[in-house]
């Protein structure tokens, strides 16, 4: 297992510490609409597992690409998943969207969202 350590400097004084706040609706689809890369993370029989993505936001919906659905085949049947998005704009400024819900794949011939491919 990987065990990962980050070190940051400390702040000289609490107005130099990070501000944490929930992001607004309109501002979540701005982060979204200005990126490209998410990573979906979904369980699995004990196992988390998280995947990178390429999307696109468009309409309130999520649409990624991949070359094929691997292991996101598997999780038709459960469905719920993560994506996370994460937008950086300099050391400490930083945002990320979070969405909770279920999955559809669709195939390249395919206009409609199904849960099947």
């Amino acid at each position: 297992m990987l065990a990962a350590m980050a070190a940051f400097p400390v702040p000289d004084s609490p107005q130099d510490l990070p501000l944490f706040r929930t992001l607004p609706l309109p501002e979540c689809a701005e982060v979204l609409g200005r990126n490209s890369v998410g990573r979906i993370a979904f369980s699995l029989h004990d196992d988390v597992s998280i995947v990178p993505v390429h999307y696109v936001y468009t309409d309130g919906w999520v649409y990624g690409r991949t070359a094929s659905p691997g292991r996101l085949r598997d999780i038709v049947g459960n469905r719920r998943i993560a994506f996370e998005v994460d937008e950086h704009n300099e050391p400490m400024q930083c945002r990320s969207v979070v969405i909770h819900g279920p999955l559809d794949l669709i195939g390249p011939e395919s206009n409609e969202r199904t849960g099947t491919l």
